[in-house]
């Protein structure tokens, strides 16, 4: 007996297609994920702050990353294997300054899980020095700068409407990680930037974690560590999963 296709509405046009992971709506062209329990495919992270539900960041063919923050609110987000994305963030969420205690520590967990000795000093640092952190790794120690990308829209309509969307291709995503670089760039001199690892937030956006924009955003912009002299750059999803390196540590 042939199985029954189900359909679903599609969240961004509300066209309908059928229920497969990463198949395009026939309206809009867009690609949804829906969770399976295939094993390797997705990875949930539970603990006491929330949950986390994710594909593979690698997955040529698209990923989905849903996201539930113990402050209440939700942050979904979607990525097609032509780089297209779209987020949608819905309820409280934490970001800025407020969220820099969760990017600090999924930074130091995915170092560590690198091999590197690294541990984090929060007291000794100062935020009018623009630091939000210090990473003492081995016996160096480097200013933690942290940048939430530079969504404006997002978070005001988040404010006013408690929901948000944004949506757009490969080149509209890599131009958003490179301005959110360009903040910092302009913020402090070459000799600052040499001792400072720069975390780009993208809590409530992990579908832009993607090894693809990487190297769009080098293709495009050249390696920040090289052109601005940072010392390490990064992109901190809501878990470790989500975590890579715009530009890792250079010897």
């Amino acid at each position: 007996m042939k199985e029954k296709i189900k359909t679903y509405v599609c969240k961004s046009c509300g066209g309908e297609g059928p229920v497969q992971d990463g198949v395009p709506c026939s309206v809009c062209g867009l690609r949804h994920y829906i969770l399976k329990a295939d094993t390797g495919k997705f990875e949930t992270t539970g603990n006491p702050i929330g949950t986390t539900v994710e594909g593979d960041p690698n997955n040529p063919l698209g990923r989905r990353v849903e996201n539930r923050p113990a402050s209440g609110g939700a942050s979904n987000g979607y990525r097609d294997k032509y780089g297209r994305f779209q987020l949608e963030n819905s309820g409280p969420l934490k970001n800025g300054r407020e969220n820099e205690p969760h990017v600090s520590k999924i930074l130091v967990k995915k170092l560590r899980e690198l091999g590197y000795n690294v541990k984090l000093l929060v007291d000794d640092a100062h935020d009018n020095r623009g630091e939000d952190g210090i990473l003492v790794i081995d016996d160096d120690k480097f200013t933690l700068q942290i940048v939430t990308i530079p969504f404006k829209n997002l978070w005001e309509d988040l404010s006013v409407k408690n929901e948000a969307t944004l949506s757009g291709d490969k080149k509209k995503a890599v131009s958003l990680l490179h301005e959110a670089i360009n903040i910092k760039k302009e913020r402090y001199s070459p000799s600052d930037r040499e001792k400072m690892v720069l975390a780009l937030d993208l809590t409530h956006c992990g579908a832009l974690v993607y090894p693809n924009y990487v190297k769009a955003y080098i293709n495009h912009f050249g390696d920040p560590v090289k052109e601005y002299l940072f010392k390490s750059v990064w992109l901190v999803g809501p878990t470790t999963r989500s975590t890579i390196p715009l530009s890792p540590f250079h010897e």
